[in-house]
């Protein structure tokens, strides 16, 4: 790895208690005028009357925002609509970063919520997430553990923040 490849280190503006890590800016979807939706369609995996589950693609929010309505959300009323379904009580039972593909489960009733929000809080549901390293011949660590709390850096929507202060919520990672 050559200097110029280095990251800065995270900064703090705080006295340590909140910190910024550097990273490019990317693709940003709160630009509304900057956004092209994915042209990958959502793939529905399951439909019932309780749940929906869907394969989202990257680059897809999973929720309308303040200026952007293309969604899993608004893509799935859409769908469900078209079967002549109701939309009543749709809500999502958890979340992806917006840049993440993967599967994503709906609830359709409150009751279906409720079990699946209880599922997700007591860690009974098993999530793997799968990255791709791009430049590398290989890991420099097997395996590891990254335990920060995070927060949202208003400056920088939607990017997170390590937030050691009262608004950090736990977050951990391990490969």
């Amino acid at each position: 790895m050559t200097s110029s490849s280095v990251a800065p280190p995270m900064l703090s503006h705080d006295g340590g208690l909140t910190y910024v890590a550097p990273c490019s800016p990317g693709h940003r979807y709160t630009d509304a005028k900057a956004y092209t939706p994915p042209a990958q369609p959502l793939i529905f995996l399951h439909i019932d009357q309780e749940i929906v589950v869907v394969s989202k693609p990257s680059f897809l929010p999973s929720e309308n925002g303040r200026y952007l309505k293309d969604s899993v959300r608004s893509r799935v009323e859409t769908e469900l609509a078209a079967r002549d379904e109701s939309i009543t009580g749709l809500h999502l039972a958890h979340r992806l970063d917006w840049e993440t593909s993967g599967l994503l489960v709906l609830a359709r009733t409150a009751a279906a919520m409720r079990s699946l929000t209880s599922q997700f809080r007591d860690r009974t549901v098993i999530k793997r997430y799968i990255a791709d390293i791009i430049g590398e011949t290989g890991p420099l660590n097997r395996c590891g553990t990254i335990d920060l709390p995070l927060s949202p850096d208003p400056e920088r929507l939607p990017l997170q923040r390590v937030d050691f202060g009262n608004t950090g919520r736990k977050a951990t990672t391990s490969w």
